[in-house]
């Protein structure tokens, strides 16, 4: 739960660990050592106030009023002793300073008031039926450097705080440049061969690593495919004269079962070979999925498989490899062909997926064996196999690796409508529009 509500953006994490505790750690020093001491010394000059305000008053009741102004004089303080009534005059304290001058002269006199100005203030007592009024200087209790202080303090730790981001953005840059070749290496898209590692020199070490991680997988690939398809070159010549010299000799039921296994070896061959070509899309297009697919069943032959359509949407546009993706459909349709007599194809969406749907009637596939028919040269050894030659177990291994290019995924299903094998393709969705049939 606490992990949650933490930041996932580096940016975001580096505020909190550097520069959060920072601003704290100042904001901690700026009240112990600054606004503690301010409040001591507001503290003792109120008392200083008071107690010069009690002596002018303590001298002006013993009738020596030359004196009590004197005194007041000295004190920087003016007062006159009246019988004007301030009773209904109210406090208008701004300052905290005030607030504990107030407090200080209310421990002496039961009646006080004090009217706060710009750069004086007026201090009303009350004494019996008389009343003094005081006007004393803001000054020694409000020190404007007090308010510069704290605005100096703001804007040093914005300005510390705007730098800060503008270097770590700057880190940040190289990191997420590597993050985003080492996604489309993952992907099989090229990116740019400009890449250069930048930043720290953690980050630099880190990118030159990806490179030459990058060169010796690309180079183990192609060592792979280049195998692959020699092996595949050289099985196939002979193949082709044993086709040749067969063609010359009498037809009969040995030669039939001899030109199947030269069919099926071929077919093999060609399976292994389209396997190890790979499957990087390079090419992508905008895409309405229902037209493209309505468009690819009128261009090939299902007189072996009967196919409906279910539940259709509108304008569900995708981006698509057509060539790739026409080859997915192919090995699906052609292993639905394989083990049913009809087919159910469903293209609806669901908030920002779109799922191709594509349902038989042929027998289905046990829950346990539902992930290993996506993996390569797998065969099931239930109903849903052949047990045949040519099938070599990889038509769904690489229709599940073009889907995956496309950012896309394959689930093996149990159909609700025709209870046999459902293959649910889902893609993210580019756009919705209204697109005409």
């Amino acid at each position: 739960m606490f992990k949650k509500l933490l930041p996932q953006s580096l940016v975001s994490r580096f505020m909190l660990i550097i520069i959060l505790p920072t601003i704290l750690f100042q904001c901690l020093i700026l009240y112990i050592f600054y606004q503690r001491h301010w409040n001591n010394v507001v503290q003792r000059t109120s008392y200083l106030i008071a107690n010069n305000i009690s002596v002018v008053i303590d001298v002006a009741e013993q009738g020596k009023m030359g004196l009590a102004r004197q005194i007041a004089t000295r004190y920087n303080i003016v007062f006159e002793k009246t019988y004007t009534d301030y009773t209904n005059v109210n406090n208008r304290i701004k300052k905290q300073e005030f607030e504990i001058l107030f407090e200080e002269l209310s421990k002496r006199f039961p009646f006080i008031r004090i009217v706060q100005k710009a750069h004086t203030s007026e201090i009303f007592i009350r004494q019996g039926f008389l009343f003094y009024h005081f006007s004393i200087l803001n000054k020694p209790l409000v020190s404007f450097t007090t308010d510069v202080f704290k605005w100096w303090w703001l804007l040093s730790n914005c300005f510390v705080v705007i730098i800060s981001i503008l270097f770590a953005r700057n880190q940040i840059k190289s990191i997420l440049a590597l993050a985003k070749a080492a996604d489309l290496f993952g992907k099989g898209l090229n990116f740019k061969e400009d890449f250069k590692p930048q930043g720290a020199k953690e980050i630099r070490d880190a990118g030159f690593a990806f490179i030459k991680m990058r060169k010796r997988i690309e180079d183990q690939m192609n060592k792979h495919t280049k195998m692959l398809a020699m092996i595949s070159h050289d099985l196939k010549t002979p193949l082709t004269r044993l086709k040749l010299q067969m063609e010359l000799m009498p037809e009969d039921d040995k030669m039939k079962m001899i030109k199947s296994d030269l069919d099926a070896m071929t077919g093999m061959i060609e399976h292994y070979l389209s396997f190890a070509k790979g499957t990087i899309i390079d090419q992508l297009h905008d895409v309405n999925l229902v037209i493209f697919v309505k468009e690819y069943l009128k261009h090939i032959a299902t007189t072996k498989l009967k196919v409906d359509f279910g539940k259709v949407g509108e304008g569900l546009v995708v981006r698509l490899n057509t060539q790739s993706f026409c080859r997915v459909l192919d090995n699906i349709l052609s292993n639905s062909a394989k083990y049913a007599k009809k087919a159910l194809i469903s293209i609806y969406r669901k908030k920002e997926m779109i799922f191709l749907d594509i349902e038989d009637n042929g027998p289905g596939v046990q829950i346990r064996e539902r992930e290993l028919i996506l993996q390569p040269f797998y065969r099931s050894d239930q109903a849903r196999n052949l047990n045949t030659q040519s099938n070599v177990g990889l038509g769904l291994a690489i229709a599940y690796e073009i889907i995956k290019e496309h950012n896309g995924i394959i689930e093996i299903l149990k159909s609700r409508h025709l209870k046999g094998l459902l293959v649910r393709v889902t893609l993210p969705c580019v756009e919705v529009m209204s697109i005409k049939k």
